[in-house]
């Protein structure tokens, strides 16, 4: 999958963990081969991050506004603390295991190809956000809106539907037992 930002500049292979940062707000940027310790405080809008360890980064009042990654390790990364407005964000072939989306509103974001395992997404509203061949093993959703999202592609999802948003969300058959794990029920196919 290709991204649609039209790109103007170009940072690669810096370690942020040890450099600081050019500025404090990007635009049309890409970042390549990068490593990352923390995001405190940037703007990114209309931004693609490829190939880039963020693993345990925490997005403390950064702005994320069409911001993409591309086979990024994101392990642990935490959202939950990013600005609201305008969170707008893209993964394609990115590890997520043990982020935090925690009380986020991502309507319309997409994930693509991720492994998502053991994040928490409580709270978080994933209204319209587009789900294709996820692995959500041992992730944890509580009181988070799954409103119209089509998971039928992703597998490994274990959800309390009287805890969760779930109307008109669309999920396989196969995945009919993570919706009832709660019950400790035998089902046998």
């Amino acid at each position: 999958m290709k991204s649609r930002i039209n790109i103007e500049e170009t940072t690669q292979h810096r370690d942020f963990a040890s450099e600081r940062f050019d500025s404090n707000r990007y635009e049309n940027h890409a970042f390549t081969s990068c490593q990352f310790e923390t995001i405190a405080g940037i703007d990114f809008t209309d931004c693609v991050f490829r190939d880039c360890d963020l693993s345990n980064v925490r997005f403390n009042d950064c702005k994320l506004d069409n911001v993409e990654f591309f086979d990024c390790k994101l392990i642990g990364a935490n959202f939950s603390s990013a600005r609201d407005f305008g969170f707008s964000v893209k993964f394609i072939d990115c590890n997520l295991n043990y982020a935090t989306f925690d009380h986020l509103k991502m309507n319309q974001s997409i994930f693509f190809n991720c492994t998502i395992h053991e994040a928490s997404l409580t709270q978080t509203d994933f209204t319209k956000t587009k789900f294709t061949n996820c692995d959500f093993q041992d992730s944890h959703f509580s009181r988070t809106n799954l409103t119209g999202v089509d998971l039928r592609s992703c597998f490994n999802i274990t959800l309390d539907p009287e805890d969760n948003f779930i109307v008109k969300a669309k999920f396989q058959l196969q995945e009919l037992p993570g919706l009832l794990e709660k019950y400790k029920l035998t089902i046998e196919r």
